[in-house]
């Protein structure tokens, strides 16, 4: 298991499988960031090492899906941001300080509030595979 906070935090374009840029080294963000990118590249470095000579290892990395529908990840992540906690989200500008409230009062990191991770599903998409549910509503 490894996480998609591997990827760069960006605007210009969605990671993937083939053309993704790792993170950590990203200009003009927190330099701290760089450790959730440090903590997945040991993960995958740990199963890649892990003996396993009758097992096939798979790399699974999970994100969280910003959904509009209530409950969901945005729902819970769009509070802060509403009280002027979180980033600079929306134009909304925060400090460091205003972002490590909401983060603290939300029992999370300032990362998870302020870093992009415009992931999208490469291999699954050239393989054919279809989502059932785009912007939150089902798919006929």
């Amino acid at each position: 298991m490894s996480t998609a906070t591997i990827y760069a935090h960006r605007f210009d374009a969605a990671n993937d499988e083939y053309g993704g840029l790792i993170g950590g080294g990203e200009r003009g963000v927190p330099g701290y960031w760089a450790y959730s990118v440090k903590i997945a590249q040991n993960w995958e470095l740990a199963q890649e090492q892990a003996a396993t000579p009758d097992t096939r290892k798979v790399a699974l990395w999970s994100a969280m899906v910003m959904s509009p529908d209530p409950g969901g990840v945005f729902d819970v992540l769009s509070w802060p941001a509403r009280l002027g906690l979180g980033g600079p989200v929306a134009g909304l500008p925060a400090t460091r300080a205003m972002a490590e409230v909401g983060a603290f009062a939300m029992r999370s990191d300032t990362e998870l509030l302020l870093k992009s991770r415009r992931v999208t599903p490469g291999r699954l998409s050239d393989a054919g595979f279809t989502f059932g549910h785009r912007g939150g509503r089902p798919q006929p």
